[in-house]
């Protein structure tokens, strides 16, 4: 792992602070996971590197109750059973900050992504239950 480091002058002594830890790599996912899973005006796109593309709509107060179209690229750090654990390594128009933690789960319909320090969950539709029509217009 890379650390990112602050250096600051104290006085007459040097602070050194860690401020966080981003994963310098990612791990390969399986294959189960690999594709794109959907859900109304968004989606995200599981690659085998290990990087995963989200954006959703969302409502903001400042948008005047137009919609956005928040983006969050994340990077699996593991993988264990059902679930991908990794970092968000970037994001746009999204409360959710860099450097937050994320963990992926297969639940029905298809996937459900959950960031530290967020009570929401976004779900995510498979093809299959796309098809069927189970995940909204």
């Amino acid at each position: 792992m890379r650390s990112a480091r602050l250096l600051a002058a104290c006085g007459a002594g040097l602070a050194l602070a860690v401020i966080g830890q981003v994963p310098a790599v990612s791990v390969a996912v399986p294959d189960k996971w690999v594709g794109v899973w959907s859900v109304h005006a968004g989606g995200a796109t599981v690659r085998a590197n290990g990087t995963i593309t989200m954006t959703y709509q969302a409502y903001y107060k400042r948008d005047h109750g137009l919609p956005s179209f928040p983006e969050i690229r994340m990077k699996v750090t593991s993988v264990h059973g059902n679930r991908l654990i990794g970092r968000v390594i970037g994001q746009r128009e999204s409360p959710i900050e860099v450097g937050s933690r994320f963990t992926v789960r297969q639940r029905t319909p298809g996937i459900w992504i959950k960031f530290s320090g967020s009570k929401k969950t976004f779900r995510f539709c498979d093809r299959w239950h796309r098809e069927r029509g189970d995940c909204g217009a």
